[in-house]
């Protein structure tokens, strides 16, 4: 769905930012602004500035800024088009859309209706299973936990809710085929599945018949369902994996339901599916460490090994807990042993020295040959990691492991530099930037004197060349009172020196390849105009 521009920057006009933000964190005016604890990292001393006259917020400490919008969309997890229209909802602002607004479709009348439908059918029966599972009367009915009955009373369900039938088919909770019109599930206890917002999108039904070989069948994938990305649980445990800093991925819903039920709420499963590079942006959310939680048997080690490669080429930190196989947490915690759970869950293996450990269980390290593969698949893992400092931790782990001296474990020879921190102070290539920003006329002085790479906010840049810049994208700039706009003459210093640095740099490099004379003095060239 597409919110006009226009009517966009109306209400982000019509609101202040500073009574939005306030509702969730305590600010304190000081000075020109509002500062506060920063939401999105611990910290004890205030570094998260608020600019009621610029409309915009930047943590110091952590580096997140961005607009009122920007803002819920970080706190409350949601997507850009929901946080405008929650603030919307907030001072009664109409939002204009795009035409073909009126084509995209919402689902939740349907799905709120035949969830509802689905607990009322509950039976005694089904109870006394899920209680046999575990659950109590109160997690049933906290997870709206029903029954799809037989396909010709759910056909009569629908007849009569004067429900919009092309949503119903659009949901795939009835299908069309040779036998006529029939129901989705049939005779399966059923869980709706909820997005991130905690809006049913979904629904799992788990047959209790022993001769059903797929024991869950989830809803088809449609406009508001994707198996591939959803997180079963996720819309319940945000809270506190934000707030602690941790989340847990099981395999099974009624793992999750009975981890929250004894307590361990930040617990999620993918649904139906393994872990997928769609779930990453979800999981992203808070920076939380991930553990994966799987059975120990061979499927289970698999997906585990899958999940944590993926992870960690990713940058999350985290690590993998293998139960004891045939068993999970929904089946231990329903034997009482919630307690051994809970200590499972929290002596994981460090997801890195998992896949390391797995690579080396893949080859016969007995032989000469079987560890030299060994130590070639470690090390390929190792190089191919974000982080060189991360990497070489592991060294010496790679080096126990095959019981090889770290002299056989070399790692390529990258470069990473550490991001420093600085509260309250603007670095030169941001003051350059943001004069860019402020006078038009500078962006042409700098294309003149300097090469584009030369500037490390490649996304700043790009966006000052494209004339697509915002004023959030020079927050910790724009939050300063003591920064002034360059001068032209002062600008042309400025970048002359910065391009000079890049030179002497790209210089140096040449010199330690193998490039030729006439290269290294074109650029010798180069800084003598300069």
């Amino acid at each position: 769905m597409g919110i006009q521009p226009e009517s966009k920057e109306q209400l982000k006009e019509s609101v202040d930012i500073v009574d939005i933000i306030s509702d969730h964190v305590e600010l304190k005016k000081a000075g020109a602004n509002f500062k506060g604890c920063c939401p999105f990292h611990g910290e004890k001393t205030p570094s998260f500035v608020v600019s009621e006259s610029k409309q915009i917020y930047h943590c110091f400490g952590c580096g997140v800024g961005g607009d009122v919008f920007k803002f819920l969309q970080e706190f409350n997890k949601m997507s850009f088009v929901e946080a405008v229209e929650d603030v919307a909802g907030r001072v009664n602002f109409t939002l204009q859309y795009d035409s073909n607004h009126g084509s995209v479709k919402d689902f939740s009348r349907v799905l709120d209706t035949v969830s509802a439908y689905y607990v009322s059918e509950i039976r005694d029966s089904d109870r006394e299973y899920l209680k046999s599972r575990g659950l109590t009367a109160k997690t049933v009915k906290a997870w709206q936990i029903g029954w799809a009955g037989r396909s010709p009373e759910q056909k009569k369900f629908f007849d009569s809710s004067l429900l919009p039938m092309d949503e119903i088919l659009e949901l795939g909770l009835l299908r069309t085929g040779e036998r006529g019109t029939y129901a989705q599930f049939t005779e399966r206890i059923m869980f709706p599945i909820c997005n991130h917002m905690g809006k049913i999108v979904g629904f799992s039904g788990r047959s209790l018949k022993a001769e059903i070989k797929a024991k869950y069948l989830n809803s088809i994938d449609s406009a508001v369902f994707n198996k591939s990305r959803i997180l079963f649980g996720y819309d319940k445990a945000k809270e506190h994996v934000y707030k602690k800093k941790f989340l847990i991925i099981v395999e099974g819903q009624l793992d999750v339901i009975l981890l929250h039920q004894v307590g361990v709420q930040t617990a999620v499963a993918t649904q139906g599916t393994a872990l997928t590079e769609q779930h990453l942006p979800q999981l992203r959310k808070g920076e939380p460490k991930i553990v994966l939680a799987y059975d120990g048997d061979k499927a289970g080690r698999a997906a585990a090994y899958k999940g944590a490669w993926l992870l960690s080429m990713n940058g999350f930190d985290g690590g993998v807990v293998l139960f004891p196989e045939g068993q999970d947490p929904a089946s231990m915690i329903a034997e009482g042993r919630e307690d051994e759970v809970k200590r499972l869950l929290t002596s994981w293996t460090d997801m890195i020295r998992f896949v390391l450990k797995e690579l080396v269980a893949m080859h016969n390290v007995r032989s000469a040959h079987g560890k030299n593969d060994a130590l070639k698949e470690c090390v390929k893992y190792l190089n191919a990691l974000p982080s060189e400092l991360i990497a070489q931790e592991y060294v010496g782990y790679v080096s126990e492991l095959l019981g090889v001296g770290m002299q056989h474990v070399q790692l390529g020879g990258r470069v990473q530099a550490l991001p420093e921190v600085q509260m309250g102070v603007a670095s030169m290539e941001q003051v350059l930037l943001y004069s860019m920003y402020e006078n038009k006329r500078l962006v042409d002085v700098a294309i003149d004197i300097a090469d584009d790479e030369v500037w490390q906010e490649q996304k700043c840049y790009r966006a000052l060349l494209e004339n697509k810049s915002t004023p959030e994208m020079f927050a910790s700039v724009l939050l300063q009172t003591d920064v002034q706009v360059l001068s032209e003459s002062q600008f042309k210093d400025a970048v002359r020196i910065k391009q000079k640095s890049y030179l002497k740099s790209l210089k140096s490099k040449l010199q330690a390849g193998s490039a030729g004379f006439d290269e290294i003095q074109k650029v010798n060239d180069r800084i003598g105009r300069l």
